[in-house]
């Protein structure tokens, strides 16, 4: 039962998370800058922000395409979504996510976070230099 003492508290709450998830959000971006330097931010909103190549890719069906998503970031109220399309154009890359991070997967190439500790932060690092050296290899860097 709410009274005019504890009427506030979800709004608490729910103020508490969105802090979390805007952090978590700046963290992530600040993550994703550092290995930016090959890649174009296309979209750079507070909650949206996204990581693109710049060099023209030749895709399975032999179109030519300018620029693929790299990373994108977007945040929910309940989480910040991350998009890691390398998982997208291999399959195989799953087996290398790390192990920390296996419980945010959501999808084939999304991940939910709500907060990160500084090992799951450095998993991400991780996951994003995997990420880097397959676009690398690809020729699409």
């Amino acid at each position: 039962m709410k009274s005019s003492v504890t009427y506030h508290i979800p709004k608490l709450s729910a103020f508490n998370r969105k802090n979390e998830t805007e952090e978590t959000f700046n963290l992530l971006v600040g993550l994703m800058r550092k290995h930016a330097t090959s890649l174009e931010v296309k979209v750079k909103t507070k909650t949206h922000f996204e990581l693109w190549t710049t060099r023209e890719a030749l895709m399975k069906n032999f179109k030519r395409k300018r620029g693929l998503l790299f990373i994108s970031l977007i945040i929910n109220q309940e989480f910040v979504g991350f998009y890691f399309q390398p998982l997208y154009f291999d399959h195989s890359l799953a087996a290398e996510i790390p192990q920390g991070l296996l419980s945010f997967r959501k999808g084939l190439t999304s991940f939910h976070f709500n907060a990160l500790t500084a090992s799951q932060l450095l998993e991400v690092e991780l996951l994003i230099i995997l990420g880097l050296s397959f676009y690398k290899k690809q020729n699409w860097l």
